[in-house]
């Protein structure tokens, strides 16, 4: 497995900062084995919408953590504005 740069350092090197780019780093970071550093860059995140959330539960999911994807589900946010 190739190495990731922490998430702090992806963050850093994004050359834009919108609710796209790090919904991209959320879905993505699961996918690579690394769920608690999807997670660190979720709460970091300045503003979250339904795909934000939807890549964590998904990513808890696909990692076996069918309970975390649970509570995660339970607590998205029941209507939320429109970011994008």
């Amino acid at each position: 497995m190739a190495t990731l740069m922490p998430p702090e350092k992806l963050v850093s090197a994004m050359p834009v900062r919108d609710v796209a780019s790090w919904n991209t780093m959320v879905s993505g970071l699961p996918k690579s084995g690394t769920v608690e550093e999807a997670k660190a860059v979720f709460l970091a995140m300045p503003a979250r919408n339904s795909v934000s959330w939807n890549a964590m539960v998904a990513g808890f999911a696909c990692a076996g953590g069918t309970s975390a994807a649970e509570e995660w589900f339970r607590n998205v946010p029941e209507k939320e504005d429109a970011v994008l």
